[in-house]
């Protein structure tokens, strides 16, 4: 009897011991299956939604990082061992965190920094959740083989993609929304597809050079308490005759390697992302270089080091020249990529200037950049942009972001990365494997990052290798026995329940916030611009904007656009007054919101300038707010030939012909060369009758370009 109740004892502590490590397996199940997704981000794309190659795939990458942040939360409630490490990269990231918070704080517009807009998706609250994402996979994976599984996980997506990419090169009938005008598939941009790639290729070299550690788990018993490894689908099973066939494990996985780097690298040079491509083989160069100065003796490492010299004085020379007008290798960029890059990097030097110690905030670009507007901005040997929302130079990018103290720790971070792979490195706690490839990755992603600005695919996987770093500066990284500890607290307190239902409430509020409404808003605004009446339209519009914060101001700006095209069209078609006065009241409105909200942004003056010369057509009373609203407009951008145009415009409306012809006149002196000022005061000329003036205005243009002539004579109106 006594054995009996021994053993009902025995097993109701057993059951009791299950029921207390159930909620640990769960949370371990959900973090790990969410990073797995999370790295199916670069997949995400659907049309039904506003800047549908980049809006899907950034509130995706959110809601599933609220998701194992909160879950690592509640895991860690019940363990010890999931809990972060406070290390020196893990500071400076937080300090760059805190950096891009005061210049966001300082700067020009703190709500446009906080949310963001949707053409980069790039604001305080997307780096928040970076760096929740960092924080979840450098305290949650903690072996090598682990990261092994990660990386080949994010390998098989890139792989996937760079399949759409080289069948979108071959007319294959893929969906429309897979073939953006500047390729890229999935990605939207041939670019960001180049930076996406130039990460996993190098994954793929540290695939194959570490594919017998990716199998190694599969030798060992389970772990203490009987749970399995961490990634316990690693493990095969056993080959015939009852053992492990690692060999064959190991095989496989070097097949799979090269494999998807010949599918991988096909992508990458049919891309046409140049500068992924030379960043890709500078990469793979260095490489070979700290293979030989590392892993070699005698002369191969003497060898090694002289070409290492050589190869950054090579570069060195390279940048230099580029910036100097004149020189072989300036032409030949301005050849590939316009002058556009040189004059934003003049620009943006100026911005830094005036605002040097924080910054003009995050995704405040565009303000600065049209307060330093430059009149060549227009020229076709300067690209033709005139909206910049980006400076297409990471440092350039973090000085106007975040101010010198944004750069400071950038740089600061890179530094550490090399600094704590180089010390794993020397210590032997890391092979060459590590140190070599993710040293030549980052430093050719650095580099490539000089001609270009970053999505969130490419901040995803910047992170992930952060994440990874972050992970061997771990004390318990490589630990030997890995298994679910046993909660540290009983489950069922009401301390630990209260905690977890706040916890829980906290994650609903920040879900529906950051993740649910924006989907819906950017859902809405496609809505709106497809419907095509009026009354609809506005209240979709409407909604739009309620339903999220998130690029507000691009919102009204896009309807402004798009109800502009609908009006124009209505006035031509007959339409009625009433209906077409109600929509340009609605957006005349929304446009001056934003510029209350954020007086420093030429755009709103600018685009409310043009909605009340429209109304004008309608109503000519409205052209003198017009008048005084571009006026606003040119104190903030004086050398932007457009608000000249508009304000030429808004005169003409009111019958003050000279005002008119001096402000067109003023354009064309600000630039010369640009074929639109001349156009447009051509055109002017000839709606007042004068005709003599409008030859006058051509032959003027043709002394500057003859080959304008037969344009600008088909062109007048």
């Amino acid at each position: 009897m006594f054995q009996k109740l021994r053993k009902i004892k025995g097993e109701i502590k057993f059951k009791i011991k299950e029921l207390r490590a159930r909620p640990a397996e769960i949370c371990f199940k959900i973090i790990l299956i969410g990073i797995l997704l999370i790295l199916c981000t670069p997949l995400v794309v659907d049309g039904k939604y506003f800047y549908p190659h980049l809006v899907p795939k950034t509130l995706y990458f959110i809601g599933l990082t609220q998701i194992i942040f909160i879950t690592w939360l509640i895991l860690n409630i019940f363990s010890k061992d999931f809990r972060p490490r406070l290390n020196s990269l893990f500071l400076f990231i937080i300090l760059f965190i805190g950096a891009l918070i005061l210049g966001s704080i300082f700067g020009v517009d703190f709500w446009r920094s906080f949310w963001g807009e949707h053409q980069r998706m790039d604001g305080l609250f997307v780096y928040f959740h970076l760096f929740l994402f960092f924080v979840v996979i450098s305290s949650f994976l903690k072996k090598e083989q682990d990261w092994l599984v990660i990386f080949g996980i994010s390998v098989s997506v890139a792989v996937l993609i760079s399949l759409l990419s080289l069948l979108a090169l071959v007319d294959v009938n893929l969906p429309s929304i897979l073939l953006p005008p500047h390729g890229g598939v999935t990605l939207g941009n041939s670019s960001f597809l180049g930076t996406y790639l130039l990460f996993n290729i190098f994954l793929v070299f540290y695939l194959f050079l570490n594919s017998q550690k990716a199998f190694s788990l599969t030798s060992r018993a389970p772990a203490k308490g009987g749970e399995e490894s961490l990634l316990s689908s690693t493990s095969r099973a056993p080959a015939k005759g009852g053992e492990e066939s690692l060999l064959s494990s190991t095989k496989d996985l070097k097949i799979y390697s090269v494999i998807s780097f010949l599918i991988i690298f096909s992508a990458l040079l049919l891309s046409g992302a140049r500068a992924a491509i030379i960043s890709f083989f500078g990469g793979v160069i260095l490489l070979f270089l700290f293979w030989l100065i590392f892993c070699q003796k005698g002369n191969l490492k003497i060898i090694g080091i002289s070409f290492l010299i050589i190869f950054f004085i090579l570069i060195s020379s390279l940048i230099y020249l580029a910036f100097q007008p004149g020189t072989f290798v300036f032409e030949t960029i301005t050849r590939m990529a316009s002058r556009s890059r040189f004059l934003t990097w003049q620009i943006s030097w100026q911005g830094f200037l005036e605002r040097p110690w924080f910054g003009w905030g995050l995704e405040n670009v565009e303000i600065m950049y049209n307060q330093n507007f430059s009149a060549k901005s227009f020229l076709p040997e300067y690209g033709g942009e005139i909206l910049h929302d980006e400076t297409l130079n990471i440092i350039f990018d973090t000085l106007i972001a975040g101010g010198i103290f944004g750069l400071i720790f950038y740089l600061v971070i890179l530094g550490t990365v090399f600094y704590l792979l180089w010390k794993k490195f020397s210590q032997k706690e890391i092979d060459f494997s590590i140190f070599g490839v993710f040293s030549a990755l980052l430093i050719s992603h650095f580099a490539l990052s000089l001609t270009l600005s970053n999505m969130i695919s490419d901040s995803l996987m910047f992170f992930l290798v952060l994440g990874f770093i972050g992970s061997l500066a771990r004390n318990d990284f490589q630990k030997k026995e890995y298994f679910i500890p046993l909660p540290n607290k009983a489950i069922f307190s009401a301390k630990i329940i209260f905690l977890i239902v706040i916890l829980l409430v906290l994650f609903c509020f920040s879900f529906l916030k950051f993740v649910i409404q924006p989907f819906r808003a950017s859902f809405l605004v496609i809505q709106a611009i497809n419907n095509p009446v009026p009354q609809e339209r506005i209240i979709l519009y409407q909604r739009a904007l309620e339903t999220s914060p998130l690029g507000k101001h691009l919102k009204r700006d896009f309807f402004a656009r798009t109800s502009m095209s609908f009006i124009k069209e209505g006035i031509d078609g007959g339409a009625s007054k009433e209906d077409l006065k109600l929509e340009l009241n609605f957006i005349s409105q929304e446009l001056r919101k934003s510029i209350k909200e954020s007086p420093f942004d030429f755009n709103f003056y600018l685009r409310l300038g043009q909605v009340y010369n429209l109304y004008g057509l309608i109503d000519p009373s409205k052209s003198y707010q017009a008048e005084n609203i571009l006026k606003k407009g040119l104190q903030i951008s004086p050398n932007h030939q457009q608000a000249y145009w508009e304000l030429a415009d808004a005169y003409f409306f009111q019958k003050q012909f000279d005002k008119s012809l001096f402000l067109l006149e003023k354009a064309i002196k600000l630039e010369s060369k640009v074929f639109v000022s001349h156009l447009r005061a051509i055109r002017f000329a000839q709606k007042i009758g004068d005709y003599e003036l409008a030859e006058k205005k051509i032959q003027e243009a043709i002394k500057i370009n003859h080959i304008w002539e037969q344009e600008l004579r088909n062109n007048m109106e």
